[in-house]
């Protein structure tokens, strides 16, 4: 089995005297190889191939107090992750009440996460960037996963994870468990638990003010460990006969050696010691999600609500006390219907709403006046390059956000084993006044920053898609 994809998008913003670029694209590859070893052996096999490019531009005009220009730059970035992977997987079945799952992983990934450049316009070409020393590193893995049946109601799968990190001379090793276990009382009621211990080595690093794709990504290090989480998860389901499910599952997550940018330091600055910018800290989530289903020969009915928490801890920040993340969002609300007609033609449509995210705003500017940002532009007065800093972390949070979505499907056979099937619809179809980036304007000389930039994307979007099976 082959598949590949590849993906690209455009974003342009202008509004007054600024305008921003956005471009971003993924691509992926991969190639996938079963065999039968017998009647209960098979082997899965693959390689995979994937990578993701972010390229972002911001033109500014800054104005003093009478109206006069004073300076008129671009400031663009581009960051890049790509990765190999190499994955072979043992199934045994041993008999009905026993299974076995082993194998191992190989895989290699580079980063590229904040080439940045200066100038009088936007830049396309990934090449133009002053370049920064890309990041490697390779990852190891092995992992044995058992699924036991002991009894009809019982289900268990105990596993462990084994992982072999290398970057440069900073090596790690983690032993990560995982348990997940089911008992059906009867044939309406389930209870199911799981736990899971993880390591990830490829940190996030999140911009806290709002943009788009303004994170980095960043690897693990010896003065950035790798991230470790543990979670445990506790579920109820019920079904009938009228083809209703209802579930509910509360969860809770812990999380260390999470990251933030180290208050003060530039986001993009091209240096050797990128390591000092980002900070450790600790965080966990904790939450309730439920939903219900309703399917028949027409309808297909679906109602889910979540109510979460996200919670971030970072010594040198916000004077070490809490803060909720910046994707903490306390609820979230989705209705989605479709209903066949016949053989040929759906409807469908899809509602949601959820909380607002959570972003911050500099309460105090001021000049750079020792260069601690390092932006060399001859054309621009030190009086103008500022520094912006929030003594508070995440102190707002945006409107909430909602919209409706309706589409109709047609299918139809072109031939034997030949089908298609077009799709026309309508996103956000009455245009949610929902704001999604917020920002600053104002003038140096009357000193006052004031947030009037309110960015709202996709308000009313039809869109149309074919599709052809065989």
């Amino acid at each position: 089995m082959v598949n590949g994809y590849a993906g690209n998008d455009e974003l342009q913003l202008h509004q007054n005297y600024t305008n921003n670029k956005q471009r971003w694209g993924n691509k992926a590859t991969s190639v996938n190889w079963n065999r039968m070893i017998s009647s209960r052996a098979f082997i899965n096999s693959s390689f995979n191939y994937s990578s993701y490019d972010n390229l972002a531009g911001f033109r500014y005009n800054l104005y003093d107090s009478t109206g006069r220009l004073v300076q008129n730059r671009v400031y663009n970035t581009y960051s890049s992750i790509s990765q190999y992977n190499v994955r072979s997987a043992l199934e045994i079945t041993a008999s009905n009440n026993y299974r076995i799952n082993v194998g191992g992983k190989a895989s290699f990934t580079r980063i590229r996460p904040f080439d940045s450049n200066v100038g009088a316009a936007f830049i396309d070409r990934p090449g133009d960037f002053n370049a920064f020393p890309p990041l490697s590193f390779n990852e190891m893995v092995l992992f044995a996963e058992h699924e036991i049946r002991p009894t009809k109601r019982l289900y268990i799968r105990p596993g462990l994870h084994v992982s072999f990190y290398t970057h440069n001379d900073f090596h790690y090793t983690s032993w990560q468990p995982r348990l997940y276990a089911v008992y059906k009382f009867d044939q309406h009621h389930q209870l199911d638990v799981s736990y899971n211990n993880m390591t990830q080595y490829l940190h996030l690093v999140t911009n806290p003010y709002i943009g788009i794709n303004s994170d980095a990504w960043v690897p693990s290090t010896g003065e950035l460990q790798p991230e470790t989480s543990d979670m445990i998860n506790l579920g109820y389901t019920f079904r009938n006969r009228k083809k209703i499910i209802i579930h509910a599952d509360v969860y809770y997550k812990q999380m260390r050696n999470v990251t933030n940018y180290a208050e003060g330091k530039n986001l993009f600055l091209n240096t050797s010691n990128w390591g000092q910018n980002v900070q450790l800290g600790k965080g966990w989530c904790y939450g309730l999600e439920t939903k219900a289903e309703r399917v028949t020969d027409k309808w297909y009915l679906h109602l889910s609500y979540t109510l979460s928490w996200n919670w971030r801890r970072f010594a040198a920040l916000n004077n070490g006390a809490k803060f909720p993340f910046k994707y903490d969002r306390r609820h979230e609300l989705n209705a989605a219907a479709t209903y066949k007609y016949n053989a040929h033609w759906s409807f469908s449509s899809f509602w949601m709403f959820a909380t607002g995210d959570v972003y911050s705003l500099p309460n105090q500017v001021y000049p750079d006046f020792d260069d601690a940002q390092q932006i060399s532009d001859p054309l621009a007065p030190k009086e103008y390059r500022l520094i912006y800093h929030s003594s508070v972390a995440r102190m707002y949070r945006t409107l909430p956000y909602h919209r409706l979505d309706v589409s109709a499907s047609n299918y139809h056979s072109l031939g034997k084993n030949l089908n298609s099937r077009l799709t026309a619809g309508i996103y956000n179809i009455y245009g949610s006044p929902s704001q999604y980036v917020y920002d600053l304007e104002g003038t140096l000389g009357k000193r006052s920053l004031v947030v009037t930039t309110k960015y709202q994307f996709f308000q009313v979007t039809p869109y149309v898609s074919y599709t052809v099976s065989f």
